[in-house]
């Protein structure tokens, strides 16, 4: 599989864990917290590869997974017509921490 692959080819290798909902409160941001989780549970996970997508106007998510390793891998997207817009994004293996 080449670094070029789109997470669609990533997806039918099998090897993928898809990431949803990570939260943290809003009195507890800003305290690594939210990364801290991220790290936790993707490295102990089997698969090598991370996918998950994020709402573009979703500010400080949006900046924090690029910084965190991940990186955009296709168009922007709409799970349905009433959601909001999304960046596919993929963090590749051996890219945590």
């Amino acid at each position: 599989m080449t670094q070029r692959a789109g997470s669609s080819t990533i997806a039918e290798a099998g090897d993928v864990f898809w990431l949803r909902e990570l939260m943290v409160l809003p009195k507890a941001t800003n305290q690594g917290i939210g990364r801290r989780l991220h790290d936790a549970m993707a490295d102990r996970r089997p698969e090598a590869w991370t996918t998950l997508t994020c709402i573009v106007d979703n500010e400080p998510a949006r900046s924090a997974y690029p910084r965190w390793g991940y990186e955009v891998v296709d168009a922007r997207i709409k799970h349905a017509p009433e959601s909001p817009v999304y960046d596919p994004m993929l963090l590749w293996p051996g890219r945590l921490g």
